[in-house]
């Protein structure tokens, strides 16, 4: 399948830098990006799926395919996790999904706000800086949230009330990719 305006980036390291400090050969990054106007689908090597919002851009740590499942997010995406753990990078926070769960993150690096929601799974998230008032990791599971403000140095986590949660829902059906819990 193939969309106008989506595009996945493969970056490598010049010839001369691809062998890392022990000597073997730095892996490849990819790098998924949505330069639409509308949400776009993408599979991830472990079956994972994303859907990114336009503007958004996901990369993938050099080992991803190797079992170190690393994601760093600019913008806005719905993940839908096959298996963990799995770590999310934003500008401000570090999320490890511990195991197979679906949740929308929206952390565009160039707004002070952030913000996690979770629909199925368990994850726990974390600054991603180091904080005079609090370094504790919350833990997340269905129905709840994180978000987290740089600026004023604060992060809370909160419990989706149900106007909240079928909010969540909704948007999640109206991703492609028919990504929505079919219950």
């Amino acid at each position: 399948m193939f969309f106008v305006g989506l595009t996945v980036v493969v970056l490598s390291a010049p010839a001369a830098c691809r062998n890392g400090t022990d000597g073997k050969p730095v892996q490849e990054r990819k790098e998924y990006t949505n330069e639409t106007q509308s949400n776009r689908r993408f599979t991830l090597p472990d079956g994972s799926v994303l859907i990114l919002a336009p503007g958004t851009k996901v990369q993938l740590g050099g080992g991803f395919d190797s079992g170190k499942k690393e994601l760093s997010l600019d913008g806005e995406a719905w993940f839908e996790i096959v298996s963990g753990p799995v770590t999310l990078h934003t500008r401000d926070m570090v999320v490890d999904i511990l195991r197979a769960g679906r949740f929308h993150a929206e952390a565009f690096r160039a707004r002070p706000g952030e913000e996690i929601e979770v629909l199925l799974g368990t994850l726990t998230a974390k600054k991603s800086y180091h904080s005079d008032t609090d370094n504790e990791t919350e833990a997340l599971g269905p129905g709840e949230m994180v978000m987290i403000n740089r600026d004023i140095d604060l992060m809370e986590k909160e419990t989706l009330n149900a106007d909240e949660l079928d909010k969540l829902k909704a948007a999640w059906s109206r991703t492609p990719g028919d990504l929505h819990d079919p219950r």
